[in-house]
């Protein structure tokens, strides 16, 4: 940010540096600092006031890979290539820290606190707010900005205030879109109405990092716009251009934060490129005489009768291929074969490697683990576990482990209506505690979420995340159970 100076704001009003929940408690370990919405419907925190960093971590699921991005967008518009594509992949390769050419941008080196993908700013006015490629939240010599973040490739900045006003269908729809207007110029500190010529969605854009950065929405120090563009020959610049002359800045240029002079809280606009996605691997070349030439390519004489297109060399080549190809059809069919006979011999059951590392978490030193060998595994838990209480008494406690690699709309299949049945039949009998132990994403030897649920707390056989959140295991402290509060915490 080329030196900024600023006054900052109480820290006990910023989530981030709050003593009360500390940073790494919101990217644990340092995996990543994207965070994506459970439900992809939900891409904006909109009618909630005075927000806290807490609540992105409370009700957003730290981001796995690409894959979480994709979710949030049409097939058409996630493809390589195209602005969605590439954000998701810059940010992805970078986390947990920024994008390096964004990092660039800065005399000192900022710090990715949080970054969420299409996130939707509220506006006033009816209709849709304006929804960020990414806003992320980034400490900078000591200060908290919120940055919202707009990629492009050779998309355009689509349409013109003037246009954006025409295309109003009704009276009362150009009165809305008016009074929209009036508020983000008012949030920019500009003269009203601005430049028709404008594109508008630089204009909301611009307003966006404003109002999240505000006293009312994440009450940070500072506000970032950025336009992270994958077009070398930096296309749609001249736009940008002709927005910063509303702010009298003149002679712009690609690479640079500029401020914006205006009252409130302070904001910064810039233009930044960024590399696409790597190509697919090409063949070697070599470099001779300065020039980069194919590696090792024969010269064909067309002139020469032994010259052929198609000479017994390619025939060879034609046979190998199809022995190969053969060869890995059968090898298939085999394992097939020998998956059907015994699977744990060929691929060890994901259920089995989740069973293996619950176990694990609960057989320390001062713990006691009982296998079980049920003869029915839908009528008895997987094992049990003997665990003392913060008393020092000793309970023997059932667990079922279940894995799930992923959430399905919004919610995650817990347990069949059987086995749900039969455990409770299990637990009556046995009167003994019953936890389900359940791990979702990363892998089963590793999940990234876990949760150990009271198996009398379950009444729908798929739950979502807000019904799983006050069950959420974190990684530190001790495993332990209390019997008081019916509760079996897990040491990750």
């Amino acid at each position: 940010m080329k030196k900024i100076s600023m006054t900052i704001l109480a820290s006990g009003l910023i989530f981030a540096v709050s003593a009360n929940f500390p940073l790494d408690s919101i990217a644990a370990d340092g995996e990543t600092r994207i965070y994506v919405s459970p439900n992809p419907e939900a891409k904006g925190f909109l009618k909630a006031p005075n927000l806290r960093w807490q609540q992105i971590a409370e009700h957003y699921l730290p981001s796995i890979g690409i894959e979480d991005w994709q979710k949030l967008y049409s097939q058409g518009n996630f493809q390589k290539g195209k602005s969605a594509f590439e954000v998701a992949s810059s940010w992805e390769r970078s986390k947990p820290h920024l994008p390096q050419e964004i990092s660039a941008l800065f005399d000192s080196q900022p710090e990715l606190l949080i970054a969420t993908p299409e996130h939707e700013t509220p506006l006033k006015g009816i209709g849709k707010g304006s929804q960020s490629d990414v806003l992320a939240f980034v400490r900078i010599n000591g200060d908290t900005c919120a940055m919202t973040v707009e990629g492009k490739v050779e998309e355009s900045f689509n349409e013109t205030i003037d246009s954006w006003l025409k295309r109003a269908s009704s009276e009362r729809s150009k009165e809305n879109r008016e009074t929209r207007l009036e508020y983000l110029s008012e949030v920019l500190g500009i003269q009203y109405p601005p430049d028709g010529k404008i594109h508008y969605q630089l204009l909301h854009r611009t307003a966006a990092a404003v109002i999240e950065g505000s006293q009312s929405r994440f009450n940070v120090d500072c506000a970032v716009m950025l336009v992270q563009s994958f077009s070398p020959e930096h296309k749609r610049f001249g736009d940008f251009e002709n927005f910063l002359e509303l702010f009298a800045i003149h002679s712009a240029q690609p690479g640079k934060l500029y401020e914006i002079k205006k009252s409130g809280i302070p904001l910064w606009v810039g233009w930044v490129t960024s590399t696409k996605e790597p190509p697919a691997p090409v063949e070697t070349v070599a470099v001779a005489d300065g020039k980069n030439e194919p590696a090792n390519t024969p010269e064909i004489d067309l002139d020469s009768p032994r010259t052929e297109l198609f000479d017994m060399n390619y025939v060879w080549v034609l046979l190998l291929m199809v022995v190969v190809v053969v060869a890995v059809i059968v090898v298939s069919k085999f394992q097939k074969t020998k998956i059907n006979e015994d699977p744990g011999k060929i691929n060890e059951d994901p259920g089995k490697n989740f069973e293996k590392y619950v176990g694990k978490l609960l057989d320390r030193p001062s713990k006691k683990l009982d296998l079980l060998q049920p003869t029915n595994k839908f009528s008895y838990p997987d094992f049990t576990a003997v665990i003392s209480d913060e008393n020092g008494k000793e309970h023997t406690i059932s667990i079922e482990c279940k894995f799930k690699g992923d959430f399905y709309d919004g919610k995650y299949p817990i347990i069949k209506e059987l086995q749900l049945r039969k455990y409770k039949d299990y637990q009556k009998k046995k009167s003994c505690p019953f936890f389900i132990i359940l791990g979702v994403g990363g892998n089963s030897s590793n999940p990234t979420y876990l949760y150990s649920i009271p198996l009398e707390k379950i009444s729908n056989l798929k739950c979502t995340f807000d019904h799983l959140r006050p069950y959420q295991q974190i990684h530190t402290g001790e495993s332990k159970y209390s019997p008081s509060q019916n509760t079996l915490e897990i040491s990750r």
